[in-house]
């Protein structure tokens, strides 16, 4: 088999307990990290604190953030008053205003023009006799009234004042000496009964500003009740409506605004709490970066590593078969609860080595050929090699087992191979090189020996 060809996969979960094994080096590496940052940062304000100019500017500059907070938090607080009333006004406005259920393409309008005739006087000023007609200050007069016209109620009008005004819209024609009256309402029979309502107002002033402005008199002509439609009113009453979601807006954003204010925070110059703080917000960031680079090396060594990881491995790049996986002897360390744990979390063997040897021993006599003899290999030690052998010996007959050094390195092995039979690889994870277990099979393969199968410890 090339091993040119294998393309390699990473196991995420090889990787993740890759890590997690390593757990001692990843704390003690952030211990020393946040060690390192939090006493950099305390040393530095310790200096800091004995500068008395320093100390003097932080002063002034720490008295002037905190102004400016205070003001600016003011400022946001009146605004927000302020938005909250237009907001307010303009909800109360949407919900009540008669203008805003009108609709702009069926616009029920009533209108009216009001002719007004002043009656000429003569006057003498300074001697001469002044020829004038006033009927422009009469309808300037007459169109004040309408617009400063308090309106009761009405029948067959349900609003207040304060929103019939702006139904009622006039023009002047002072060479006609004219006034135009409309007004607008939900159906037509309120359109009318407004402009009527006006008209009364204007003849029952009309003595009055007689008196104020000279004889004349109005006629009310062209009365009539239509329906039109009025792009200018779907103009208005989308300004409306967009107004109120842009007070609601402004107001969201005053109020996150003033949500994300912090109030300035005495600098470690002028506070040791402050200095102390700082030192263990810096040590706790040093300590994270201790663990990241911690964890990032981990990674990039298990990556980079050419040894044998598990014997996944084996099956999987070399496609061979596993005879046997011997549990791994834990090291005795400080929590050593910890690795076990792990162990037991990642799914290793834990079988005791008398099952182990049972088990590959079933498997030798399940796969080997009778009458053909056995060589053991393997880039491990002749010692571990020689106790697989042995208890192989007692447990499989009717083959003669012999033990060899790693072909790589043993003219010895080389020169024993073509009178084995078969052949057992035995490989030790941590240990074993991906390349040497691939120069093995090579060899073996080259001399058209078959493998049983591998040994993993």
């Amino acid at each position: 088999m090339g091993n040119q060809d294998y393309e390699q996969e990473i196991d995420l979960k090889e990787l993740m307990f890759a890590v997690f094994h390593k757990w001692r080096g990843i704390i003690l590496t952030a211990v020393i990290f946040g060690i390192l940052f939090g006493g950099y940062k305390l040393a530095v304000g310790l200096t800091s604190k004995e500068d008395t100019e320093t100390v003097q500017q932080a002063q002034e500059d720490y008295n002037d953030s905190l102004e400016t907070y205070k003001y600016t938090l003011l400022l946001y607080e009146r605004e927000l008053d302020t938005l909250r009333t237009q907001i307010k006004n303009q909800e109360d406005y949407l919900s009540n205003s008669i203008i805003m259920r009108l609709s702009p393409y069926h616009k029920n309008v009533a209108s009216a023009d009001v002719f007004v005739k002043a009656i000429p006087q003569d006057a003498m000023e300074d001697g001469q006799m002044l020829t004038f007609d006033p009927a422009d200050s009469i309808l300037r007069a007459y169109e004040s009234l309408i617009s400063s016209a308090a309106l009761e109620k009405i029948e067959g009008i349900d609003t207040e004042g304060a929103y019939l005004r702006e139904l009622v819209t006039t023009a002047v024609d002072y060479e006609g000496n004219m006034l135009t009256i409309q007004t607008t309402y939900t159906d037509a029979q309120g359109a009318k009964a407004l402009r009527d309502a006006l008209l009364e107002k204007l003849q029952d002033r009309e003595a009055e500003l007689q008196t104020d402005f000279g004889k004349h008199t109005i006629s009310f002509v062209n009365k009539t009740v239509s329906v039109i439609t009025d792009s200018g009113l779907y103009d208005f009453q989308q300004r409306a409506s967009n107004m109120l979601t842009t007070l609601q807006k402004s107001f969201n954003d005053k109020k996150e605004a003033l949500k994300n204010m912090k109030e300035p925070v005495a600098p470690s110059a002028i506070s040791t709490t402050v200095n102390l703080k700082s030192s263990v917000k810096y040590g706790v960031l040093g300590g994270g970066i201790g663990a990241f680079l911690s964890i990032f090396c981990i990674c990039i060594v298990f990556l980079m590593s050419d040894k044998l990881k598990s014997e996944r491995e084996i099956k999987n790049r070399f496609s061979l078969k596993i005879l046997g996986v011997f549990a791994q002897v834990p090291k005795k360390k400080v929590f050593s609860r910890v690795d076990r744990w792990l162990d037991r979390m990642e799914g290793k063997s834990s079988k005791k080595p008398a099952e182990v040897y049972e088990i590959m021993a079933v498997n030798v006599r399940n796969y080997m050929t009778e009458g053909q003899d056995i060589m053991i290999l393997g880039s491990v030690s002749m010692e571990k090699m020689a106790a697989i052998a042995e208890e192989l010996k007692t447990r499989v007959s009717g083959a003669e087992i012999h033990i060899g050094q790693d072909v790589g390195i043993s003219a010895e092995t080389l020169r024993l191979l073509p009178e084995a039979g078969q052949i057992i690889l035995v490989e030790e994870r941590g240990v074993s090189k991906n390349w040497e277990i691939q120069n093995q099979i090579e060899v073996i393969k080259s001399l058209d020996k078959s493998i049983i199968g591998c040994v993993v410890l």
